[in-house]
């Protein structure tokens, strides 16, 4: 039977085959990522719709225009498409839309602002994540993303950030029925990769990103400060991850 590969992390080796990773803030700087989304978003209700109802939308997205701040623990930064088209139809709703216009008009805002991030922004990774993942997949490992991002903006941003060749398989939220910490997108991406959530492990920022994993039944990994004590196996940053060479 052929070993698996190993990866160590602070001293410890951890058997697997398959390395399964959130996006933002894990692979990408999602940072600068959403305040250019809250820039685009913002400039488009506030065109189309007003000033009201832009007030509204960034009150309830977590956005202050003014400083240019985005809670990354807020809507804008943590919710899944499908939720986050929601709070824009509810700031349309309350400047006296009807629910079903606001809805339909809320995804037309939405997808126009996405135009312009394509046009305008280019996602980067986070510092030596594109060398780190080169060496994790030269070692012999499966590389896969699942996120609550929907999967065409997921790919994109991977291709900008120039870490999609490097990625065999791409899940997101708009594929399956819950998105994290529903394990839903971790099983899809076992399944693809065609191997068991025995053989993977779940790399991520954040808490809703543990709690995926222990659903899904794999190995957890928690990256950044946001995951500190929470977790018994920890790293800094992605390219903290070394592959045995043994």
């Amino acid at each position: 039977m052929e070993e698996l590969p190993e990866i160590i992390i602070g001293g410890r080796r951890i058997s697997c085959s398959l390395l399964i990773f959130d996006l933002d803030n894990t692979l990408i700087d999602a940072e600068e990522r959403f305040r250019a989304l809250a820039d685009a978003r913002m400039r488009v209700i506030s065109r189309r719709f007003g000033g009201e109802a832009a007030s509204h939308w960034a009150r309830f997205s977590g956005v202050d225009p003014a400083l240019g701040y985005v809670d990354m623990d807020g809507p804008l930064a943590k919710a899944p498409r499908r939720e986050d088209i929601v709070v824009a139809a509810v700031a349309l709703y309350l400047t006296g839309m009807g629910w079903g216009e606001a809805r339909r008009l809320a995804e037309e805002a939405y997808e126009e602002a996405d135009r312009i991030m394509a046009s305008e922004y280019m996602a980067k990774p986070l510092p030596g994540i594109p060398e780190t993942l080169e060496r994790l997949r030269d070692a012999g490992f499966t590389l896969a993303v699942a996120t609550n991002e929907v999967r065409h903006r997921a790919l994109r941003i991977l291709e900008e950030a120039g870490l999609l060749h490097l990625i065999e398989v791409v899940v997101g939220a708009d594929e399956v029925e819950n998105p994290k910490p529903a394990p839903d997108v971790i099983l899809l991406a076992c399944r693809r990769c065609g191997l068991p959530p025995s053989d993977a492990i779940y790399i991520g920022d954040q808490p809703e990103d543990l709690t995926a994993a222990e659903r899904a039944g794999v190995w957890a990994i928690g990256v950044g400060s946001t995951l500190r004590g929470r977790t018994e196996i920890y790293v800094d940053s992605i390219a903290d991850l070394e592959p045995s060479t043994q």
